[in-house]
């Protein structure tokens, strides 16, 4: 400064990471909210959100805070998946319905994140994503299948249609139980060709 005025100003940020922008994007039309919840300051924190294009923003938000923010977004409803690095993000991924710890991050974010991502590329985030909703969707269509054989074919091996004269030996119930679950376990092999 000169004479109590000040002259020039440094300012000292982290940078924004490219794949942050494309991780973001994704998710939105993935249909996510976005939400950061961030121990920096608020302008510091707005200015990111902004410039990534999340619209709400929690600052200044201690590691217990980061953990009461996510239970009252869940008290109101909402699934919450928490994406984070550091020690300061263990309470607030021990309480979210999923967790990523992105690589590198600390070994108490990894032990209390769901996931924790070998790599610092934050694609993974989306690639973790992916791949749960495909097991997910593979899992209601397995329970789905499953539950409309076992409704025919439990009782038509119990022999609830032979006055119609429809029967089943039990050798061929047994075949047919056998065939059930390995059709299960062949559908949940489909996963490994999953892109």
């Amino acid at each position: 400064g000169v004479n109590g005025e000040p002259c020039w100003f440094l300012v000292i940020g982290d940078s924004i990471r490219p794949d942050a922008r494309v991780l973001i994007n994704k998710l939105h039309g993935l249909g996510f909210a976005t939400v950061m919840i961030s121990g920096d300051h608020f302008e510091t924190a707005r200015a990111v959100a902004s410039d990534l294009g999340i619209p709400s923003v929690h600052a200044s938000a201690s590691p217990m805070d980061k953990a009461s923010i996510i239970e009252r977004m869940q008290a109101a409803g909402d699934g919450v998946l928490f994406v984070g690095d550091g020690m300061n993000d263990s309470p607030a991924m021990a309480v979210a319905d999923m967790s990523i710890a992105v690589g590198g991050a600390l070994d108490v974010a990894c032990e209390a994140a769901d996931i924790c991502l070998l790599r610092q590329s934050l694609e993974d985030v989306l690639t973790a994503v992916n791949i749960c909703n495909a097991v997910h969707d593979k899992i209601i269509g397995n329970f789905v299948w499953a539950s409309a054989y076992n409704l025919v074919a439990i009782p038509l091996a119990a022999g609830l249609f032979m006055r119609w004269g429809i029967a089943m030996s039990p050798m061929w119930s047994g075949v047919f139980m056998a065939a059930s679950s390995a059709g299960v376990v062949l559908s949940s092999l489909q996963l490994l060709k999953h892109k």
